[in-house]
C-alpha cells in the first residue's frame, strides 16, 4: 500500500531528454528544420525571416510590413483570409523581431494542403492594400501614442536608446511622421527585394513521412535566396543616470543596468545564475529587501537579456515617488554583496531549482521546441548546449557565481534611467 503520509524524498534533476531537430536543404536551397513531436494530430509550421529593424532603418517598418501581409491578397480579403483559417480550424500567427521575424500556421495534420495552400498565397501574393495598410499603420502609431503614456514604457525605451545608442536597431525609436510616409508602394519593393525568398522552414508536430513530404514539397516550391552578410551596427553606451518628469505620474518607474557578455561566453552560466539571484524570480535578494522589507515596490526584477552579439543586464521597477534615491541605493547595495560574498547553500540549491525548472518547462509543447530551437540556432548552437544545461547549473560553486558576478557587473558603468514625478 502506498504511504501517503509521508512526503516522498527530494531528489535533483540531473537530465532531461532534450529532443533533436532534423535539417535538411531542399532541392531549392532552403533550410528545414523538423522534429516529430507530440501524441496530438497537429502541426506547427513556422516560415523564418531574417527581416527586422537590423535590416531597415525605420524603426517599426518589419512589423508593419509582416502585419500587413494577412491584410489581403490578389484572391482573397483580409476578413475571408481569417474565415478560411477558422473553416480550417487554423491559427496564424505574426510575430516581428529586431533580426528575424515569422509567419506561423498552427493546424490539424487532416488539413494540412489546405492550409499550406493558405499560407503560400499570403507569401507569394500579398495585395499589401492600401486601406488596410493605412489601418495597420494607425494602430501602430495609436498604440505607440497610448504606450508613451505610461512611465514604465518610456522609461524602458529610453533605457534600450542610452543603452545601444539611438541609432542601433536595438536602440531605434519609432517616429510617428516616417510611420505615416510608409506607402504601398515602398512595402512592396522591400518585401520584394528583402523578404520574399529570403525563408527558413521550421515544423514541430505528430509528424508523418506524408506529412513531412507534403511540407517538404510546399517549401521547395517557394522561391529561396540568401541576403548575404548582415550589416553591422557600433553599440554606443552612455552610462549615467538621466530623470524624466512626469508631473501627473503616480510612480516613479526605473530601469537600469549596463552591457553583458553573450550567450557564448564562458561565464554565461555562472553569470545568469547570480543574475537570477539577484532578481529573478519571486524569493530574489531585490524581491526580500526591496519589497518585503522596505516596501518601495510591488515588485522589482533582473533579466539577462540575451542577444546574438551581446547580452544586457536590466533592472526595473515601478517604485514610490519618494523612494527612488534609496531604492537605487539599496539595489547597488545588493549587487555589491552578490559580488563580495559567496550565497549560501540553501540560496544555491534554490536558485539552482527554480532555474532547472523554469528550463524544463520550455522543452514541451510545440510552440515551445520551435522557440527554443530557434534560440540556439540563431546564436550559432545546437542542442548539445541544452542537453548539457542541467548537469552545467548544478556543477556551479557558489564561488564561480561570485566571480562571474565580480568580473561583469560594473555599477560605474550602468545606465540609470527613471520617468515619474520625483516628490
Amino acid at each position: 500500500m502506498i504511504d501517503r503520509a509521508t512526503a516522498p524524498t527530494l531528489q535533483s534533476i540531473t537530465e532531461v531528454p532534450i529532443p533533436s531537430f532534423s535539417n535538411k536543404i531542399l532541392a531549392n536551397q532552403l533550410p528545414f528544420h523538423y522534429l516529430n513531436a507530440g501524441v496530438q494530430p497537429i502541426f506547427y509550421l513556422e516560415i523564418l525571416y531574417r527581416a527586422g529593424s537590423w535590416h531597415h532603418d525605420t524603426a517599426g517598418f518589419t512589423g508593419i510590413m509582416i502585419q500587413a501581409l494577412k491584410q489581403g491578397t490578389n484572391d482573397y480579403s483580409a476578413e475571408q483570409i481569417q474565415q478560411k483559417f477558422d473553416l480550417l480550424g487554423g491559427f496564424l500567427e505574426i510575430l516581428p523581431g529586431t533580426r528575424h521575424s515569422s509567419v506561423r500556421i498552427i493546424g490539424l495534420t487532416s488539413k494540412l494542403d489546405e492550409l499550406l495552400a493558405l499560407l503560400a498565397d499570403l507569401l507569394l501574393n500579398s495585395a499589401f492594400p492600401e486601406e488596410e495598410l493605412n489601418l495597420c499603420k494607425r494602430l501602430e502609431i495609436e498604440q505607440y501614442l497610448q504606450n508613451k503614456k505610461k512611465t514604465n514604457f518610456i522609461a524602458a525605451e529610453t533605457f534600450r536608446s542610452q543603452l545601444f545608442g539611438g541609432s542601433h536597431p536595438y536602440g531605434r525609436t519609432i517616429d510617428t511622421e516616417i510611420i505615416l510616409k510608409i506607402d504601398r508602394n515602398q512595402l512592396i519593393n522591400q518585401y520584394e527585394q528583402l523578404f520574399k525568398g529570403n525563408w527558413e522552414g521550421i515544423a514541430v508536430g505528430k509528424l508523418t513521412a506524408h506529412h513531412l513530404n507534403r511540407i517538404v514539397s510546399f517549401l521547395e516550391q517557394l522561391p529561396y535566396h540568401t541576403l548575404g552578410s548582415e550589416q553591422k551596427y557600433q553599440m554606443n553606451t552612455k552610462p549615467g543616470a538621466n530623470h524624466k518628469h512626469m508631473e501627473d505620474a503616480k510612480q516613479v518607474s526605473l530601469s537600469m543596468g549596463q552591457l553583458l557578455i553573450s550567450k557564448q561566453h564562458p561565464d554565461h552560466l555562472p553569470l545568469s545564475v547570480a543574475i537570477v539571484a539577484l532578481g529573478g524570480y519571486f524569493g530574489s535578494r531585490l524581491m526580500q529587501n526591496i519589497r518585503q522589507r522596505k516596501g518601495y515596490t510591488y515588485g522589482i526584477y533582473s533579466i539577462y537579456g540575451l542577444l546574438h552579439e551581446a547580452g544586457y543586464l536590466s533592472i526595473q521597477a515601478d517604485i514610490k515617488p519618494d523612494c527612488l534615491e534609496d531604492c537605487v541605493r539599496e539595489i547597488k547595495k545588493e549587487i555589491v554583496t552578490l559580488q563580495k560574498q559567496p550565497m549560501n547553500q540553501e540560496e544555491l540549491e534554490r536558485v539552482k531549482s527554480y532555474m532547472v525548472g523554469q528550463f524544463i518547462g520550455k522543452w514541451h509543447a510545440p510552440g515551445d521546441l520551435i522557440n527554443q530551437f530557434k534560440s540556439l540556432y540563431l546564436n550559432g548552437m545546437d542542442e548539445s548546449y541544452a542537453k548539457a544545461y542541467i548537469s552545467s547549473i548544478q556543477s556551479l560553486t557558489s564561488s564561480n557565481i561570485q566571480q562571474a558576478a565580480a568580473r561583469h557587473i560594473h555599477i560605474d558603468q550602468f545606465v540609470e534611467v527613471s520617468v515619474g514625478k520625483i516628490s
